[in-house]
């Protein structure tokens, strides 16, 4: 079944915006799109315009505005790029000259990669990020006129690449139309919910540390979860999942993508809640069935590559 929730066309021009111009729901209002269903905005001259629908005018062009002042944000300012494994498409595309202007001189962090130590550690008996990192995405930022996360981000893949043992299946309320995997036993979402929100408590608390840490007068962009790759690319790239996946098998496509949406939409949410601006996928990267398309991914099972 395809699926249409991505690439919000602003304009009704047909095409998805740029991957690292600003397409968050502050801006677009929703993830599908905001356009009339005939593509067009404007109202017909003899229809009298109700009190409704000159709100709803200023509405749009607000957003309009706001995105065009977006756009100029993220096309003209000194970026710093920091994150983890999927910060290494964004850093591929750099180094091999496909950006221009100002994002040419970007700046990347890769949290695995420095000395400070884990970045996670006990203080005062609670976890909290690690001081010295801290102390080392600050100075990065200074003089940053825009900041993107790539941080974390996998934990879809990391526990629903490998299929379990006994498989499961949901309904998921988005999408209730959507066909249950036959002789999978059935879980309610919330429990599903629940124990993938568990599953992110580190990624929760960076973002909120990072929130605090970055300045709120400096625009503050995450890219959302990168989607699953299909079946077939997964048992040809299997990488460190080899062994298990030789023995159990990868699990069900549509289940993985519902797992990658519900994490999507609650980043997305927890992004808002922190006026943290979400950078969605766009549409023209995926698959009709909502997956990361193959021939933009490595020669691994879950990542980008610098297309």
């Amino acid at each position: 079944m395809a699926r249409d929730i991505h690439g919000a066309d602003m304009f009704g021009t047909g095409r998805a915006a740029p991957y690292l111009h600003c397409r968050d729901k502050a801006v677009f209002a929703s993830d599908t799109s905001v356009r009339h269903e005939d593509g067009a905005c404007a109202t017909p001259v003899a229809k009298e315009i109700s009190a409704d629908d000159c709100f709803a005018i200023l509405a749009w062009l607000r957003l309009a505005f706001a995105a065009l002042l977006a756009w100029t944000v993220v096309t003209k300012a000194r970026t710093f790029f920091f994150g983890h494994s999927h910060l290494n498409a964004f850093y591929a595309a750099h180094a091999a000259g496909h950006w221009e202007g100002p994002l040419a001189s970007a700046e990347f962090l890769h949290l695995r990669k420095y000395d400070t130590g884990h970045i996670i550690v006990p203080r005062d008996d609670k976890p909290a990020i690690n001081p010295a990192l801290l102390d080392l995405l600050r100075e990065h930022l200074e003089g940053a006129e825009q900041v993107i996360s790539v941080a974390f981000g996998n934990v879809h893949n990391r526990m629903a690449i490998v299929r379990p043992d006994p498989p499961f299946d949901f309904v998921m309320t988005e999408q209730p139309e959507e066909p249950l995997v036959e002789g999978y036993r059935v879980l309610p979402e919330g429990l599903i919910e629940n124990w993938l929100i568990k599953c992110e408590k580190q990624s929760i608390l960076f973002r909120e540390t990072m929130r605090e840490v970055v300045p709120r007068e400096v625009p503050f962009f995450e890219i959302l979860p990168i989607p699953p790759l299909p079946a077939p690319h997964v048992q040809a790239f299997p990488s460190a999942y080899a062994e298990a996946i030789e023995r159990q098998g990868v699990f069900d496509d549509s289940i993985r993508w519902k797992i990658w949406r519900i994490c999507t939409v609650e980043a997305e949410r927890r992004c808002h809640a922190l006026g943290i601006i979400p950078v969605p996928i766009p549409s023209v990267l995926l698959t009709a069935d909502g997956m990361l398309r193959p021939d933009m991914a490595v020669d691994d099972p879950a990542h980008g590559n610098l297309d």
